[in-house]
């Protein structure tokens, strides 16, 4: 009999939204990974900075975290970066909104640069 992940407690919607999160930030490092021209941006300007282990609103989001990439193989661009030490879940959800914008945009006029990958000022 296979183990009971901890994955299997958390509602669906939430397991989407840990896709979402994990799928955003993989875009986002391989996106940086293939830019030609980074100019100025680094790798820490994208990096996932996992979910809070000890926060009870954001640990099952941790384990099914873990589950996706240990067991599943999936998002391996993020492996050491699951677990994190503060909430970040409320910034997760603004940066999963704003990419659905950005990606609703982009379809419209394609060729478009990637507002992810512009430098800060």
């Amino acid at each position: 009999m296979a183990p009971i992940s901890r994955a299997q407690f958390l509602p669906k919607e939430a397991c989407l939204e840990v896709i979402d999160i994990l799928a955003l930030f993989d875009h986002l490092i391989r996106s940086l990974e293939r830019l030609p021209d980074k100019r100025g941006l680094k790798e820490s300007d994208v990096r996932f900075r996992g979910f809070d282990s000890h926060s009870d609103d954001e640990v099952g989001y941790w384990h099914y975290a873990i589950h996706l990439v240990e067991n599943q193989r999936r998002f391996k661009t993020l492996v050491s970066e699951l677990k994190g030490y503060s909430p970040m879940l409320s910034k997760y959800r603004e940066a999963i909104q704003l990419w659905g914008e950005t990606k609703a945009r982009r379809r419209t006029s394609p060729g478009a640069a990637d507002p992810w990958l512009q430098p800060r000022r």
